[in-house]
């Protein structure tokens, strides 16, 4: 595609949805641990930064698939220890992102602070959708986040 690099990091987590849709049988497992997994989606971000850094690639998407809306709504509760690492909709992330005051099963392979270069808004699009009397928890959203490319200053 016009002689650029690409780095794509894909992470797909589920709510449990168990339904029948024209005679296919679809049975998805309830992922759970959304904060570690929030961790972990913006760990890959600054990996992409590095990437691109390190003229490995030229740009660097994030995608993230789920139907679990506790991702893109936003938290009931302000105050979690993976506050930092919240991905609701219309949100801006960017800098430094760290545990405030997890515990350390949850911080475990995880401790360290994420630090991302550039400011990141959130933008869930709606990927598909099931009527609810079909299928329960099936509308699913995606989250792509572009890691820009290097300026020509930086090259």
């Amino acid at each position: 595609m016009g002689g650029k690099r690409y780095a794509v990091e894909v992470k797909y987590t589920t709510r449990k949805l168990s339904c029948t849709i024209n005679g296919e049988r679809y049975c998805l497992k309830n992922h759970a641990a959304q904060d570690v997994r929030r961790y972990d989606f913006l760990k890959d971000v600054e990996v992409l930064e590095k990437i691109i850094k390190n003229k490995i690639a030229d740009i660097g998407f994030a995608i993230f698939l789920t139907n679990d809306p506790g991702y893109w709504n936003k938290p009931r509760k302000e105050h979690t220890g993976d506050k930092m690492f919240r991905l609701h909709d219309e949100r801006i992330i960017k800098g430094k992102l760290q545990w405030i005051n997890a515990s350390k099963g949850t911080m475990r392979n995880r401790e360290k602070p994420i630090q991302l270069n550039y400011p990141y808004h959130v933008k869930w699009k709606l990927y598909s959708y099931i009527h609810e009397k079909v299928c329960k928890e099936a509308t699913f959203k995606y989250l792509i986040l572009q890691v820009p490319p290097l300026s020509r200053e930086s090259n």
